[in-house]
């Protein structure tokens, strides 16, 4: 951040010591490297090959029937078994007292190794070569007792960097707590005259907003209050209003050119309305005329058939009631006969009843010189028998025109 460095004791040697941190973990990592080789390819490789120069070592002492040598040469292996265990704990540990106590018994393991002398040639090349391998392990013991050594010091420098860049950072940790506690009473500060400007701005804002909103009120509210009035008017039904603000170049002749576009879609939406109402008037009123037509048909040919048949019927009445009128005639004539039948009957009648009468008259009674109408006197019985047989077939005559009249009441 800039500006720290004044606040901060270490300044700009903060990044110098974090680089020289990076730098020793560097080289740390080195020499442990470098070390893992020594003791893999040299010490272990070179330790083993040193055993078995020994153990060659004995068997040719053996071989030679040298028990001096090779009861020497079974001391130097053991005591060089004691070493490589001391050497592989150091390996292991990284322990300084046991790299010492390895590299004196390695020492003491070379010594006892010149001791062995003999005259045998292959026992002196054996020496020989025992010798330098023995050297060779204990110079790369010697190797990674150094490596060790550089290791402890840089960790220790190491140690040291990491606390100096601890001190650095708990500076640079207080200036930076330092500025941010500047930097947030600076920007309170201006947080606070911000404010103050605000609230000025707010209020001659506000002033300025009202007299501008009364001076265009004035100018907005007396076109809009007209085009209101108007398009009122337009929604009433009036299309012949003129709308106020046409033509005009801002946001209410806009609006009055919208309105003055709806009136004019309005009056061409009525005038199809009008024409649609028109020609469905025209269809209602040609499916009525054909329904009416149609009603006046079927009820021209429901009355035909009713007068029809109330012409068939008139005529079958009229049929009827000329047979009832000659049946009527029929009935007057044999009454009127049948009547001057029951006359004649009566005066038959009477004229049988006026010979019975004098026929139930007293036998004593004087005889009379009278007749009847018929011409027959009544002075004596057989007479009398004699007018009743003679006016018999007038009876007859009666009784015959009876039935006649009754037959003529039945056929009636």
């Amino acid at each position: 951040m800039p500006g720290h460095d004044e606040f901060s004791p270490l300044g700009p040697n903060l990044p110098r010591e974090f680089r020289t941190f990076t730098k020793i973990f560097a080289d740390i990592l080195k020499v442990k490297s470098e070390s893992a080789l020594v003791a893999q390819n040299q010490l272990t490789r070179g330790g083993t090959m040193l055993r078995y120069k020994l153990d060659d070592l004995a068997s040719n002492a053996a071989e030679a029937e040298l028990p001096a040598v090779e009861l020497g040469a079974k001391q130097v292996t053991a005591q060089y078994q004691a070493a490589t265990a001391l050497a592989n704990t150091f390996v292991i540990n990284s322990d300084q007292t046991v790299a010492t106590s390895a590299l004196a018994r390695l020492k003491f393991v070379e010594n006892s190794l010149r001791a062995i002398s003999s005259t045998d040639e292959k026992i002196v090349q054996s020496v020989k070569e025992v010798s330098a391998l023995l050297d060779e392990y204990r110079k790369s013991l010697g190797k990674l007792v150094e490596n060790s050594k550089s290791i402890d010091e840089l960790t220790a420098e190491m140690a040291e960097s990491a606390t100096a860049i601890m001190q650095g950072s708990g500076a640079m940790k207080a200036a930076l707590l330092s500025d941010q506690q500047r930097l947030e009473s600076e920007s309170d500060a201006s947080i606070g005259e911000t404010e103050r400007l605000i609230a000025m701005l707010a209020a001659g804002g506000f002033l300025l907003g009202g007299v501008l909103a009364v001076l265009l009120g004035k100018g907005i509210s007396r076109p809009m209050t007209a085009m209101c009035k108007a398009m009122r008017e337009l929604a009433g039904g009036n299309f012949d209003v003129v709308l106020p603000g046409l033509g005009r170049r801002d946001e209410l002749g806009e609006m009055a050119a919208a309105v003055e576009e709806f009136k004019l879609q309005a009056i061409a939406k009525a005038e199809r309305d009008a024409a649609a109402q028109d020609a469905q008037n025209r269809a209602s009123s040609a499916a009525r005329r054909t329904e009416l037509i149609r009603f006046a048909d079927d009820f021209e040919a429901a009355v035909g058939a009713i007068v029809s048949n109330v012409s068939s019927s008139a005529g079958q009445l009229e049929s009827a009631a000329g047979t009832l009128t000659r049946t009527a005639e029929t009935t007057q004539n044999l009454s009127s006969r049948g009547a001057g039948a029951s006359e004649e009957a009566s005066s038959n009648m009477q004229s049988v009843a006026t010979p019975t009468e004098e026929l139930s008259a007293p036998v004593d009674e004087p005889p009379r010189s009278t007749r009847s109408e018929d011409g027959c006197a009544n002075p004596t019985r057989s007479r009398r028998q004699r007018c009743f047989r003679r006016s018999r077939p007038t009876g007859a005559s009666a009784s015959c025109h009876a039935p006649r009249s009754r037959s003529a009441t039945w056929s009636s």
